[in-house]
């Protein structure tokens, strides 16, 4: 195994995934059992492939029926990325 720098990055494969380093003279089985549950959970739990999932605002089940919520509430700091994603989108 190599020694890494902290200020460097590198990439681990998955061998290396399985290894864990603890510190001080205990180890807490919890953390680890919680640690590798998080980790299996999916990101976003959904029905099916194609499934629309709920409106996050007022909870309407978009399979089912379209809500009329605001869906353009984004940040005006983000105005310049959204206009760089609509050069990208007509590039396309």
């Amino acid at each position: 195994m190599n020694a890494i720098r902290s200020s460097e990055e590198a990439q681990i494969g998955a061998d290396e995934a399985e290894v864990a380093f603890f510190e001080g003279p205990g180890f807490f089985l919890a953390d680890a059992l919680a640690e590798q549950v998080n980790l299996a959970m999916p990101m976003k739990a959904i029905c099916r492939s194609d499934c629309r999932g709920l409106c996050p605002q007022c909870g309407a089940n978009l399979n089912h029926e379209e809500c009329h919520c605001q869906t353009h509430s984004s940040d005006p700091r983000l105005a310049p990325l959204a206009r760089v994603k609509q050069v990208w989108c007509k590039k396309q």
